[in-house]
C-alpha cells in the first residue's frame, strides 16, 4: 500500500525537502537535523538562516551584495556581428530589466535570489513559457519550497516545487548555484561556516549577558571584613544584583557590612573576548568578500583607498555573481547552442569615483574618439543635444590615407565658400 503526505508549510517543509535529499543520495540520515533545523557548533548555538541574520556582519554582508547585484540593472545585448545592441524587442529584456513577473520589480527579484544564493548556497525561480517557447514569466521560488532531486550515477537533476506536481526539468527552472562541489548544486555558507558564525551569536549573547547582569563598577572583587558569615555574604550579593545591575547598574553602591569593592582593569579574558568580536566580524566579511567599511565598520583608510576597494568589490564581488547569473539565464532562455542573444549586468555606475575622476575621464574618453557628448550625457543621466553625436578624432592617430580623404574634403568645402563668395560679388 502507497500513500503520500502532503506539508507544505513550516517544519513539514523542511523535513520534506530532507527526505528527498536522502532518497537521492545527498543526505545521511545522520545530517538530517542539521541540514533542515540548522547547524550546531561547538560554540552551543544553533545557526540557521534565521539565527545567522541576527548576526549583524552577517546580515550586513548580505544586505549590501543582495543591493549591489539588483542595483545593476540586467541588459539583453543582440550580437550583430560587428557590433551589439540592446535586444528590447525581446519579451525576455522586459523580465530581467524590468518585472520578472506580475507585481514584482527586477530590483526585488535579484536582491531575494542573491540573498538565497548567498546564505544557502541555491536560488530558484521557474521560468513560465508562452505557447512559442518564449518566457513571459519568472516565478521566483523561496529555497525552502524546492528540491532538488539528484541521479549521482548518470549526473543528471530534476526539481520539485511545493504545490507542483509535475517533476521539473532543469531547462524550465533557473537554478543559481553558489559554490558547490558537485557542480549539479552549491553549498550553504550558513553550513560551511557554522562555526565562525555561532562563535558570533555566542559572543553576541555573552555580551548581552554582561549587560544585563552587569554592575555600575564593572569587573572587580569583593573584600569582606572578619566576622561577616556565609549568610550575610549571600546576602550581600543578592542585594548587589538586586539594586545594581540591570536597569540599575549606574545607581551609585553603598555596600553593607564594612565590605569593600575593588575594581579591576580590563582583564586579559575581556581583552580576548573584544578581539574575539572584532575578529569574527572580520571573518564574515572576508567569507562574503566585503570590505569592512561597506559594512559600516569604522576604519583608519584613506578615501582614495577606499574609492580603490570600491571599485574591487564591484570586480571582485558583484561581477563574479553577475556572470554566474549571466551565464544560467543565457542557458536556459536560449538554450546551449545560441549564439545571437547575451544578457549582462550593467555595472557602470557602481565603478564610477569622485566627481573629478569621471570628469577627467570622460573628456578624454571624447578626445580620444571613445565617446561622443551625447554619450556622456546619457550616462550622466542627462538629455542629449543637437549635435552631440559626433565623434572625434586626434589629427596625430591619422593614417595616410584619413589625411588624404580629410585634405580632399577640406578643399572641396573651400572651395564650396569660395565659390559662393564669387557667385555673391558677380
Amino acid at each position: 500500500m502507497q500513500f503520500s503526505l502532503s506539508i507544505n508549510t513550516g517544519v513539514g517543509t523542511y523535513l520534506k525537502r530532507a527526505m528527498g535529499a536522502i532518497r537521492s543520495g545527498d543526505l545521511s540520515l545522520g545530517s538530517l537535523k542539521g541540514w533542515a533545523f540548522g547547524e550546531v557548533n561547538t560554540s552551543g548555538e544553533t545557526v540557521s538562516r534565521r539565527t545567522s541574520m541576527g548576526v549583524g556582519a552577517v546580515y550586513a554582508c548580505v544586505k549590501v551584495v543582495s543591493e549591489g547585484v539588483a542595483a545593476a540593472p540586467f541588459l539583453l545585448k543582440e550580437n550583430l556581428q560587428p557590433g551589439l545592441r540592446d535586444a528590447i524587442n525581446r519579451p525576455e529584456y522586459t523580465l530581467i530589466k524590468n518585472s520578472p513577473s506580475p507585481n514584482v520589480t527586477a530590483y526585488t527579484f535579484w536582491q531575494v535570489i542573491t540573498a538565497d544564493y548567498l546564505l544557502e548556497g541555491n536560488a530558484y525561480a521557474l521560468i513560465i513559457r508562452d505557447g512559442n517557447g518564449f518566457a513571459k514569466e519568472l516565478k521566483y521560488y523561496p529555497y525552502s519550497e524546492v528540491t532538488p532531486y539528484i541521479n549521482h550515477i548518470n549526473r543528471t537533476i530534476t526539481y520539485h516545487i511545493n504545490g507542483i506536481t509535475e517533476r521539473i526539468m532543469p531547462e524550465d527552472i533557473l537554478h543559481f548555484k553558489n559554490l558547490g562541489f558537485d557542480g549539479l548544486t552549491g553549498e550553504s555558507v550558513i553550513r560551511l561556516h557554522a562555526e565562525t558564525i555561532g562563535n558570533s551569536l555566542s559572543a553576541s549573547k555573552m555580551q548581552g549577558r554582561q549587560f544585563k547582569n552587569g554592575t555600575s563598577n564593572g569587573n572587580g572583587w569583593y573584600e569582606t571584613p572578619q566576622g561577616v558569615n556565609t549568610e550575610k555574604a549571600k546576602e550581600t550579593g543578592d542585594l548587589i544584583n538586586e539594586r545594581y545591575s540591570g536597569n540599575n547598574r549606574f545607581k551609585s553602591m553603598v555596600l553593607p557590612y564594612g565590605i569593600k569593592f575593588h575594581t579591576v582593569s580590563v582583564n586579559q579574558r575581556d581583552a580576548q573576548f573584544i578581539e574575539t568580536m572584532q575578529y569574527n566580524t572580520e571573518d564574515i566579511a572576508g567569507i562574503f568578500n566585503v570590505p569592512l567599511h561597506k559594512i559600516k565598520r569604522a576604519t583608519s583608510m584613506a578615501k582614495a583607498n577606499m574609492e580603490q576597494q570600491n571599485i574591487e568589490f564591484t570586480t571582485d564581488t558583484l561581477h563574479p555573481i553577475t556572470t554566474n547569473f549571466s551565464s544560467e539565464l543565457d542557458l536556459k532562455l536560449f538554450g546551449p547552442d545560441n549564439q545571437r542573444y547575451f544578457t549582462q549586468a550593467d555595472l557602470s555606475d557602481l565603478k564610477k569615483g569622485d566627481l573629478q575622476t569621471m570628469t577627467d575621464h570622460y573628456t578624454k574618453g571624447i578626445y580620444s574618439g571613445i565617446y561622443s557628448v551625447n554619450d556622456v550625457r546619457q550616462k550622466m543621466g542627462l538629455n542629449p543635444r543637437e549635435g552631440g553625436d559626433q565623434y572625434l578624432q586626434p589629427t596625430n592617430t591619422f593614417n595616410l590615407d584619413q589625411l588624404i580623404v580629410e585634405m580632399d574634403k577640406k578643399k572641396a568645402e573651400t572651395q564650396k565658400i569660395l565659390d559662393q563668395a564669387e557667385a555673391l560679388n558677380n
